[in-house]
């Protein structure tokens, strides 16, 4: 296989660059050389986030009796949650990280044919184009941010009940450098997530393109009636075969072990992605349900008994009406709702320790 060894005029780190230097402003790209302005940085973007959480959290547990409430503030509460945990992976993970970046620079993934130029371009070219929509996507935010309060006639853009004095402005300056921080650093974590996906896939396709053409064509010499082979050209051709598919095989345990690190750093905040953003949406979906139920009280509350006939029959009629709790269903299977997704892990998790149980006594 002779198209292994030619060198990419762009090798695979290369495709991450703009999103490296995106977390480096914030101090969140884990790196071996740590400077005191990187460490500065780096102290500003944690200390900000879990002072925004905790803000967050203590507004939550202080009108916990709204339902209204809460789920305002979740909307802003959920992505920071997320942020959060995917800032410590890269944190905590620190050692799969610095073997993804030695992957990318390794020889295995970087000495290919010319096709490989085309897929890791196109990569590099969406994650530039991206990475400039969200600088400007994301003073757009900041900018509403800012003047939110003011248009809403609010005194900060996240909720916070609490008697702050006369430190309201600096409050007002926390959360908006707070969210700024969080978004330009939540959107970068995904965007590596993403280029790291796509640089495997190139790879993975390049691999299998390498390995179906790995047996090129025999020459055949007509003998007479016989169709003899060359057996040095037989030779040649076996001994480059078995030295190209060890290469392939080589590189297949790369993109496994590739693979594997970048599930150890992201699986984790991946779930608490999926799962907080199925509570948020449950939630607000209860808050539905619940104001829906006391449609009944409503007309019970109304005086009544003071209306003649023909209204009390139309409030009986909404009485009953109102019974049927009101909601939105996944497809007419079942209602959104927080029962319902717990309803739906305590499923999961007895089928899942039944078909464990079943494979352990086998």
């Amino acid at each position: 296989m002779d198209n292994v060894g030619t060198k990419l005029t762009i090798s695979c780190i290369d495709v991450i660059l703009p999103v490296e230097r995106l977390l480096r402003i914030s101090g969140i790209w884990p790196t071996k050389e740590v400077t005191t302005l990187y460490r500065l940085r780096t102290a500003i973007s944690w200390a900000l986030a879990y002072i925004l959480l905790a803000m967050m959290f203590a507004e939550v547990v202080h009108v916990i009796g709204d339902i209204g409430k809460v789920n305002e503030i979740a909307c802003t509460l959920t992505p920071i949650t997320v942020y959060c945990f995917k800032m410590m992976a890269l944190a905590y993970y620190r050692t799969n990280f610095f073997n993804i970046l030695d992957t990318l620079n390794s020889g295995l993934f970087n000495s290919f044919n010319e096709t490989m130029d085309k897929p890791l371009q196109e990569i590099m070219k969406v994650t530039t184009k991206t990475s400039r929509l969200f600088q400007i996507m994301t003073l757009c935010v900041l900018s509403f941010y800012a003047i939110f309060p003011i248009l809403d006639k609010k005194d900060l853009p996240v909720p916070f009940t609490f008697n702050v004095g006369g430190y309201i402005r600096a409050i007002y300056i926390l959360q908006i450098c707070g969210l700024s921080l969080c978004a330009w650093n939540l959107t970068s974590i995904d965007l590596l997530f993403v280029n790291f996906m796509g640089i495997a896939a190139a790879i993975i396709d390049t691999l299998r393109k390498n390995v179906a053409g790995i047996m090129p064509d025999m020459k055949i010499m007509d003998c007479g009636n016989m169709q003899n082979i060359d057996m040095i050209n037989t030779l040649l051709l076996s001994r480059n075969t078995t030295k190209s598919l060890r290469k392939c095989c080589m590189l297949h345990r790369s993109i496994l072990n590739y693979l594997n690190d970048v599930e150890t750093i992201f699986s984790f905040s991946m779930l608490v992605h999926y799962l907080t953003t199925i509570v948020l949406i449950c939630s607000s979906l209860l808050q539905l349900t619940t104001l829906s139920m006391k449609i009944g009280e409503a007309c019970y509350l109304s005086n009544w008994y003071q209306c003649d006939v023909k209204v009390q029959k139309t409030l009986l009629m909404l009485m009953m009406g109102s019974q049927k709790p009101l909601g939105i269903t996944a497809y007419k299977f079942t209602f959104i709702s927080l029962a319902s997704f717990l309803t739906i892990i305590r499923w999961s998790y007895s089928f899942a320790a039944l078909i464990r149980t079943r494979y352990i006594l086998e």
